[in-house]
């Protein structure tokens, strides 16, 4: 395991702060998956490498080992992107809300799949896959539309304008 030193300025006790960053290779269980990976942990300066009780999360970016194991776990298993499931939504000019409701899922489980702070189960998988199969998630829709409508309604969005925009748009 080899050691690099980062510095970072510590607001709190107005001090530079020196760590050694290292980068282990860990087993990590993600969604009951087990996969190996490389993480990063920022240790201080006078802790031993060799002792875990003292590694620390990196402190630029505290998730960056699980953004990692969320990026390998998409990789490894075939798992859309949160720039892919993005970009599909906004082709059919959806928005979060009118997306979320169509697909069952709440606003911000699918704001944080988006923004890269979830990883989608296996099931939100298999419904986000259909915002990149147009005809078919229009299928979806149609088949549904009744409690679609319904959820649309319940939820403060104008469902008539959500059914109007995927007709232009799949």
């Amino acid at each position: 395991m080899t050691a690099e030193t980062k510095q970072i300025f510590d607001q709190l006790t107005q001090q530079t702060v020196t760590f050694q960053v290292i980068h282990p290779v860990e087993t990590v269980n993600v969604l009951g998956e087990i996969l190996t990976t490389t993480h990063e942990y920022w240790v201080p300066q006078r802790q031993a490498v060799t002792d875990e009780a003292a590694w620390l999360e990196p402190k630029d970016d505290v998730d960056r080992n699980l953004q990692a194991d969320y990026a390998l776990f998409r990789r490894t298993f075939h798992f859309l992107t949160p720039a892919e499931i993005k970009a599909n939504r906004l082709a059919l000019h959806l928005t979060l809300r009118e997306t979320a409701a169509a697909l069952g899922m709440s606003f911000s489980t699918l704001s944080d799949i988006e923004n890269g702070r979830l990883l989608q189960s296996m099931d939100q998988e298999v419904k986000l896959r259909y915002l990149a199969e147009r005809p078919a998630f229009g299928h979806f829709v149609a088949q549904h539309a009744t409690i679609i409508g319904n959820r649309l309604t319940r939820q403060g969005v104008n469902a008539p304008r959500f059914f109007e925009k995927l007709a232009t748009h799949v």
